[in-house]
């Protein structure tokens, strides 16, 4: 209803306009034009000035008629208009009331997404680039939990099934820059596997990796195959670097210089200089693998590395004999 009095309010100023504007100033003009006209007779002349006369008179009290009573109408009209546009923007601020509360919480989340991004999502990503310096442990951890070999022991540390531990041993040794084994188990290799793991390890100097290896024997009764192998290696790995000694001496230089009572590490390999060990856990009857460790663990880290530059200091070269 309203709508419909605006439309016709609208139409009447639209009339006032056009009446104030234009019909009555050409009828003024007309009032003067008139008696240059010389056809139009006297009495006629006064009759027509006298119907413009009274004719503008009329317009004039019209419009001003109508817009005294339009005035109220307009303000009525305004008010309301001013009531709405209030209302619209008591509503739009008490929507926007909370806005403080929200933009504060927006910041809280945004910050804690910042936070899981830089503490836990880009740490987990950066181990496997080729600047951390542990990147070669976290891609074999992966290789191997997602072909289903291995299963997590910790977060340090990949336990492999002797079934899969020459796999593991090769593609360590294919990623690394040094190699610092020691050797401890019988017949770790088959024939087949024992040829191509000499040619990972040939493959692995030649490209200018370091290898460094101790055999640790029971007695001197496996000399003649341990030398027999060190022959073989010298081949390709410096004489310098191939020791040999008996398990007893190392036990005994480990207890008074390293306070080791009891040597678990025995046969292992340090896989460039710290980066992470690969460890055969070995029968202590039998002296044959049972599974394979893949560790970052600190304590076995250091414990290694301390075994095996205690037992390449004091092992024995080919040279020696």
């Amino acid at each position: 209803m309203n709508n419909r009095h605006d439309t016709i309010f609208e139409w009447f100023d639209r009339l006032a306009f056009l009446l104030a504007l234009v019909v009555v100033p050409l009828l003024i003009v007309a009032y003067f034009l008139l008696p240059s006209v010389s056809w139009i007779p006297p009495q006629a002349l006064e009759l027509a000035h006298g119907l413009i006369v009274n004719f503008v008179a009329t317009l004039v009290t019209a419009i001003v008629f109508y817009l005294l009573l339009r005035t109220p109408s307009r303000m009525r009209a305004r008010q309301a208009e001013a009531r709405l546009v209030k209302k619209v923007a008591d509503a739009l601020m008490e929507r926007l009331s909370d806005l403080p509360d929200r933009i504060a919480h927006t910041s809280e989340t945004v910050d804690a997404t910042d936070r899981i991004i830089k503490n836990r999502i880009k740490p987990f990503f950066d181990r496997f680039l080729p600047g951390h310096p542990q990147h070669g442990f976290y891609e074999l951890q992966w290789k191997y939990l997602l072909r289903g070999l291995g299963h997590v022991q910790d977060e340090h540390t990949l336990i492999v099934d002797y079934t899969a531990a020459h796999t593991l041993w090769r593609d360590a040794l294919v990623e690394s820059d040094s190699w610092d084994a020691m050797s401890y188990a019988l017949d770790l290799w088959e024939n087949a596997a024992r040829d191509i793991s000499r040619a990972h390890q040939e493959a692995h100097v030649k490209l200018g990796g370091a290898i460094r290896r101790v055999f640790v024997l029971d007695s001197t009764d496996d000399l003649p195959n341990v030398l027999a192998i060190m022959r073989e290696q010298a081949a390709f790995v410096p004489e310098v670097c191939l020791r040999w000694i008996e398990r007893a001496e190392l036990e005994a230089k480990a207890r008074d210089q390293l306070d080791i009572s009891e040597l678990e590490l025995l046969d292992f390999s340090i896989v460039d200089t710290s980066s992470y060990v690969l460890w055969f856990r070995l029968s202590e009857q039998t002296r044959q693998p049972q599974d394979a460790v893949l560790t970052i663990d600190p304590a076995i880290l250091r414990r290694g590395r301390q075994v095996f530059e205690l037992a390449f200091t004091f092992g024995h070269r080919l040279a020696d004999l």
